[in-house]
């Protein structure tokens, strides 16, 4: 197992259709430490205005980016809530946490 590392795990949780731009974005900046998962959830506040019992689900796109350092995590956080327009209604969310230990993964792009 590799030593601890400084690594950060930033994850997006965003509105469908925002995941593969944002996913453009990064390769465009030479990042390939990104996945993309599906998933689907409600907000709380829909079973608050509604007069259903249970909020309607909606799908959502999750992005995680594993950032090696600091200094590129808070690049990569901020690039990330501009390009996925978090900053507005209904736009998502992002966090970034610590990993205790994390082993490189270096994805080659044939052309």
């Amino acid at each position: 197992m590799d030593k601890k590392t400084q690594s950060k795990l930033i994850t997006c949780i965003l509105p469908k259709g925002k995941a593969i731009p944002l996913l453009e974005a990064l390769a465009e900046k030479g990042i390939r430490t990104a996945n993309f998962a599906h998933a689907r959830g409600s907000d709380i506040e829909d079973s608050v205005k509604s007069s259903k019992l249970l909020p309607q689900e909606d799908e959502k796109e999750i992005v995680t980016i594993v950032a090696e350092t600091q200094e590129l995590a808070e690049e990569l956080f901020d690039f990330s809530f501009e390009k996925a327009e978090i900053n507005r209604k209904g736009g998502g969310i992002i966090y970034m946490s610590s990993l205790k230990y994390s082993t490189p993964y270096k994805v080659e792009i044939n052309n």
